[in-house]
């Protein structure tokens, strides 16, 4: 998922990865994160071709979610036992045979057992790029990288999604793009580093006080927020009475405008006050959110609603951990970033399912509108203490 890395310290920079293995550790674990960004035409489709329930959509992604979070740590402890390119290779394969296997599969309970086995092997994947970024020289430079291309990735597979249908069935094209991005991904492992191993941490002293623990709460709502919408983006055009092949049109837009949202924040970096950042751009997705609630019905208005939700969502995320290092400063606060980004994108699609089901789609909209703005509360009421910084101890 989308986090901040924290800096390692000198220990680490005698062993940072080089050049050349960052980049392809990044770009197979992008490859793993390809679901993320296909994921509502996938489940749009899986609806529409009554392979699963509309109900059932949240509990798929809560799935997967959590699957790609528990194989992300599996994945880091086989590298720490394993070589990367056995490790990279076997679950480049697994995730290509998984996806294959799933292919004219029906039924709600085949598909979330599905889903989740390919969403571990997706995860051991994804650490790769993750050991890489924490062994890197500046881990907040290839953490930029990675948002990037992951995204970039995202953007192909939306784009080729239409054309690839088998036998009339987006579904199954969706999930031939995924497992070829699994071959894809054992293909390149034959170039990856012999050895990536995580580094251990030795912090020296101290728990989380109070303020760590509300703005990780604000971090896990807004990202589950910006889920439940993501997840229900492909669903909404086509309940506003769009043919299928917009949705595609839509997010493959939507990924172009994350990408857009994280170069600018990127840019941009310390220029900007993390708290102001984070309560105005919410603001303004939460004023997003409901026009897209009220947008007539007009294609060129849903493009552009779309795209500046998708903006806001990438364009804020980086602020959170200008903010965690505000309330923080020993920067402790940040190692727990990823954990909380998952958790939330992983529960609350699980709340916004059951809204659905009361409300249609329209209650996974007032749901993320409804958390947003208690994201927004937390993020208020928080201020810098005054903070005695201390020194982050890595080692091998």
């Amino acid at each position: 998922m989308r986090a901040g890395i924290q800096r390692a310290g000198s220990s680490m920079e005698n062993h940072a990865i080089n050049g050349r293995n960052l980049g392809t550790a990044i770009v197979i674990g992008s490859l793993g994160t390809t679901v993320l960004g296909i994921e509502p035409i996938l489940l749009s489709a899986m609806v529409h071709e009554g392979r699963i329930a509309e109900t059932t959509v949240g509990a798929l992604v809560t799935t997967e979610l959590l699957a790609i979070a528990i194989g992300s740590v599996i994945g880091t402890r086989l590298l720490a036992r394993f070589g990367a390119h056995g490790v990279a290779a076997s679950a480049g394969l697994l995730t290509a045979a998984l996806n294959a296997c799933t292919i004219g599969v029906k039924g709600d309970l085949a598909l979330i057992a599905t889903r989740g086995a390919a969403g571990a092997i997706e995860g051991i994947l994804m650490a790769l790029a993750l050991v890489a970024i924490a062994r890197s020289r500046q881990p907040e430079r290839a953490s930029g990288l990675f948002l990037a291309a992951q995204t970039f990735i995202q953007f192909v597979a939306v784009s080729l999604a239409p054309s690839l249908a088998l036998e009339g069935s987006n579904t199954d094209g969706c999930l031939t793009i995924l497992s070829g991005c699994g071959l894809a991904a054992a293909l390149i492992a034959t170039i990856a580093p012999r050895r990536l191993v995580p580094p251990e941490r030795k912090q020296s002293g101290g728990e989380l006080g109070p303020r760590s623990f509300v703005g990780l709460a604000a971090v896990g709502a807004f990202t589950g927020a910006t889920l439940c919408i993501w997840g229900y983006l492909g669903l909404w055009i086509s309940h506003n009475g769009f043919p299928a092949e917009l949705e595609s049109r839509a997010v493959a837009l939507s990924l172009a405008a994350q990408i857009i949202g994280a170069l600018v924040a990127a840019h941009l970096g310390s220029r900007l006050l993390p708290r102001a950042t984070i309560l105005a751009s919410t603001a303004l997705a939460i004023l997003v959110l409901l026009l897209m609630l009220h947008a007539q019905h007009d294609i060129r208005i849903l493009y552009a609603l779309s795209a500046a939700f998708s903006f806001l969502w990438l364009f804020t995320l980086p602020a959170f951990a200008g903010l965690l290092v505000e309330i923080d400063p020993t920067r402790r606060a940040l190692l727990y970033i990823a954990a909380v980004q998952l958790a939330g994108a992983a529960l609350l699609p699980t709340l916004a399912g059951i809204a659905v089901g009361y409300h249609g789609i329209g209650g996974a909209f007032w749901l993320a509108i409804g958390v947003l703005a208690i994201a927004m509360a937390l993020v208020a009421g928080l201020h810098a203490p005054p903070a005695k910084i201390e020194k982050e101890a890595w080692q091998d």
